[in-house]
């Protein structure tokens, strides 16, 4: 007797580096029973993570051609599939689970999802998130640029400003962390429009109606310069180049800051180079900082501002609010470095070595 399609789906999304582990309890073949029909998980179960031409993937399952590119297209239109274009071509590949699948439910989200997808990052999604088995970090904290200053050796990849610049299409979208919150009615109140997605995904979404809209470079630096203001943490993939998201997120509703926060997880999923960094004799006591830090890594001591480096992930949200030029970033010492893989495809082939991985991503 062969296996349930979702069962198979589980253990295909698991093939990938960044997987989709079983759980005890079965939740994780609730959540694929919330978000595909059974057809579509047998589907899916054919659209490799490469992009392939719709009669590829038709090949594989009978279907004919034009049916099945019609049926992709329904899927990719509920976010199950990825959609991008090449020329005259459209192209169709499976997602992993974060980044990809769980996000692009954010136009179906309910709460009864919301419920699900909770239960599993508990019981067994955050481990495989968390980096189980892994070195290399998913996520990556880019310094507020304001913080950067001319002193400090700094890399194109850890400039937002650079990462704009490159990008051929910029698209503005909804956070799904805040959206989410809001439905809880546990929104912080921050600006909900700030997560951007870059290329072939900020095309996706856009193609999709999904809430969003494409934005010039400048546009982009605005919506950074609000992030910043709002004390928002810069958040990327984990890669030297071409991101395909910056998340701008709080610690109250993120599920990537908070879970950080809340588990003691610094180092581990979000971190950068850097460490902040008191001048004694400059500081003015305004605790400022203090009130700034989304980590709480600062503390006051006989009137002065104190660093906790171990909770400290180099945002530099402190720096850049500091009145006095008292808090600044400082480079991590070189053994404390682990330089990102040059771009997504390198990230996630060295994710699934250390996992022992099977699934071969490429994204071209």
């Amino acid at each position: 007797m062969s296996k349930d399609p979702f069962r198979r789906l589980q253990e295909h999304l698991h093939q990938h580096p960044m997987g989709f582990p079983a759980a005890k309890s079965g939740v994780e073949i609730e959540v694929l029973k919330k978000m595909f029909e059974e057809e579509e998980a047998e589907i899916a179960l054919a659209v490799a993570p490469k992009p392939e031409r719709p009669e590829e993937i038709a090949a594989r399952l009978g279907y004919a051609p034009e049916v099945m590119a019609e049926k992709l297209d329904q899927m990719a239109r509920k976010g199950l599939v990825f959609r991008r274009r090449k020329g005259d071509q459209v192209l169709f590949n499976l997602e992993p689970y974060v980044f990809g699948i769980c996000e692009f439910q954010l136009p179906r989200l309910d709460k009864d999802f919301l419920d699900l997808s909770e239960r599993y990052a508990l019981e067994s999604f955050g481990k495989e998130l968390w980096g189980r088995d892994s070195k290399t970090p998913y996520f990556r904290v880019i310094p507020v640029q304001r913080s950067l200053t001319p002193e400090i050796e700094v890399f194109p990849y850890e400039r937002v400003t650079e990462i704009i610049d490159r990008a051929d299409k910029i698209a503005v979208t909804d956070c799904y962390c805040r959206v989410s919150a809001r439905m809880r009615g546990q929104w912080c109140g921050r600006t909900i429009q700030n997560c951007m997605l870059f290329s072939a995904h900020a095309e996706y979404y856009i193609d999709n109606g999904w809430p969003g809209r494409m934005i010039s470079k400048e546009e982009a630096l605005d919506v950074l310069k609000q992030a910043d203001e709002e004390g928002l943490i810069h958040n990327t993939q984990n890669t030297a180049a071409d991101p395909q998201v910056i998340c701008n997120c709080c610690t109250c509703c993120c599920g990537i800051m908070g879970t950080v926060k809340q588990f003691n997880l610094y180092g581990k999923v979000g971190r950068s180079d850097y460490y902040a960094r008191v001048d004694e004799d400059t500081c003015a006591g305004c605790e400022d900082c203090v009130d700034r830090c989304p980590f709480e890594a600062i503390s006051m001591e006989d009137e002065t501002a104190r660093v906790n480096l171990e909770r400290c992930v180099g945002c530099g949200l402190c720096a850049a609010a500091c009145s006095t030029g008292a808090l600044s970033l400082i480079r991590k010492p070189d053994e404390q470095i682990i330089p990102p893989p040059e771009n997504l495809e390198a990230m996630l082939d060295r994710i699934g070595k250390e996992k022992g991985r099977s699934m071969k991503v490429t994204l071209g």
